[in-house]
């Protein structure tokens, strides 16, 4: 829909939150919506202030809540190591991830599930650039989650076009992290979401990529 899907985690422990909008067709957020008070846009581990209006949960999307129109208001950047407790404590151990093993999910069992989204910390994670439905190049991870092998697709907009042109550069295959920029020392977390049903099924997403470096 040409707009965005963010999420968070609440820093009062209450787990996720995914802000929607009331007046787009599926909820997605425009710049209008998701714009901060300083001019700049939300990204992975800041910490924002804004005020949910009502909670609006949809089927396979628990997280949803409606925002009002006051602006959002960005109170640091990045999270600094006295919230790390909070990434920590959402972790999922795995091995499954979302309800199965599979990269996708039935959309009749993602109506049944109590999160759409997972915090993971992967082992084994390898970088290739794949192939959508209509051809266009893809930036994919390859990673285990307690001896579970998963291969997902990434939508995270400050990594993809990173990861497609610097794979690119290199031989057919996945690479290691480093090959992005990513040193070994730090650590990388992944956000995973589920879609919105497309003929039938949900898939898994690497909607955020997060690396710290302190962790």
């Amino acid at each position: 829909m040409r707009g965005r899907c963010v999420a968070g985690l609440r820093v009062d422990r209450m787990g996720w939150v995914r802000p929607i909008a009331s007046d787009t067709d599926h909820g997605q957020l425009y710049s209008t919506h998701y714009g901060l008070n300083d001019g700049t846009v939300p990204e992975v581990l800041d910490v924002i202030g804004l005020d949910l209006a009502a909670y609006r949960p949809m089927p396979g999307q628990p997280e949803n809540w409606a925002i009002s129109n006051k602006p959002w208001v960005l109170v640091s950047r990045p999270t600094g190591p006295d919230l790390y407790g909070i990434l920590r404590s959402a972790l999922e151990p795995g091995p499954s991830l979302l309800g199965s093993f599979d990269k996708r999910i039935s959309a009749d069992l993602a109506v049944q599930l109590n999160a759409s989204l997972a915090l993971i910390a992967p082992s084994k994670m390898r970088w290739f650039v794949g192939r959508d439905l209509y051809g266009h190049s893809q930036a994919r991870v390859l990673f285990e989650m307690n001896g579970q092998s998963y291969n997902l697709p990434i939508t995270d907009p400050a990594w993809t076009s990173r990861i497609v042109r610097r794979c690119s550069l290199l031989e057919n295959g996945p690479h290691p992290r480093e090959a992005i920029g990513i040193s070994r020392a730090s650590k990388v977390l992944l956000t995973v979401s589920l879609s919105e049903a497309f003929n039938g099924y949900c898939y898994k997403l690497v909607a955020g990529i997060v690396v710290i470096h302190d962790f």
